[in-house]
């Protein structure tokens, strides 16, 4: 189980550093493998058409990582929302 989580937690960060430089600031969540990204959840309909899951809620998107998830995935969706 510390392993999944060490695994779920490591991709939320590198998300978070990835947000960082595109210049966007996610709801602070620490320790958390969800992400919410004030402002973004207009793109939510976009990514799910570039085959990514993820949801808007309350205006924020929103993002979770667990194990089926890859470094991949995170490089993905964050390519997809630099455009």
């Amino acid at each position: 189980m510390d392993a999944i989580r060490a695994h779920d937690l490591a991709l939320a960060d590198r998300f978070r550093a990835g947000l960082a430089t595109l210049g966007h600031t996610p709801v602070p969540a620490p320790g958390s493998p969800i992400v919410s990204v004030p402002g973004l959840d207009g793109l939510q309909a976009e990514l799910a058409r570039a085959g990514i899951a993820v949801s808007a809620r309350a205006g924020n998107l929103r993002a979770s990582f667990h194990l089926y998830n890859t470094a991949a995935d995170v490089d993905r969706l964050l390519d997809v929302l630099s455009r």
